[in-house]
């Protein structure tokens, strides 16, 4: 589903990536799952269930083409570069990423993406040579307690220091998510 020619302002850009991104999700969540819903999916498994299905990885390229066609749109310096990595969180829907990178080394990942019952969920990464520390913002705060302790127990490959610095609710002007951030604030 890539953007037309001549149509390329912010509402269009954000229209096409957001249908282009249900089509794959609801491709893909029609696949059998290969992971428990909350867990984190083998890249190797969803890799799997792209090569096998001819629409299914038609929809996932014209998905990575709108995010590519935003990329191109949006100053990368100020704001980051947007992806998406669908296979990160199994069951979940509507995952977005932006990374900006910092020149003294430290980079910061964004992500969010939306449960069942928990809602829109964002992740703010901060990345240190040894180190990683994140903070999570909760559409819906009340289940911050559970989210805590099942974070509690992961590792990150790499990073001996995993830190979480707060779980706390979602800001009422983040609720429209990373794409309208980028996208209508330029």
């Amino acid at each position: 589903f890539a953007p037309t020619g001549g149509n390329s302002g912010a509402l269009s850009l954000a229209r096409n990536f957001e249908t282009a991104r249900t089509l794959f999700q609801t491709r893909f969540h029609q696949q059998k799952p290969t992971v428990g819903f909350g867990q984190s999916a083998d890249k190797r498994h969803f890799l799997d269930a792209l090569s096998s299905n001819d629409q299914l990885f038609a929809a996932y390229v014209d998905t990575l083409n709108c995010i590519k066609t935003i990329n191109s749109t949006i100053d990368q310096h100020k704001n980051g570069i947007l992806f998406y990595t669908p296979w990160i969180v199994a069951g979940a829907r509507n995952h977005i990423g932006l990374m900006k990178l910092d020149p003294v080394g430290i980079s910061e990942v964004r992500y969010e993406l939306e449960l069942p019952i928990l809602g829109l969920i964002r992740a703010d990464f901060l990345y240190k040579p040894s180190a990683v520390s994140y903070r999570l913002r909760l559409e819906h705060p009340s289940y911050a307690n559970q989210i805590k302790r099942v974070l509690g127990t992961c590792h990150i490959e790499g990073f001996d220091n995993f830190h979480c610095l707060g779980v706390g609710p979602l800001p009422k002007h983040q609720h429209g998510g990373i794409l309208a951030e980028i996208l209508f604030k330029q």
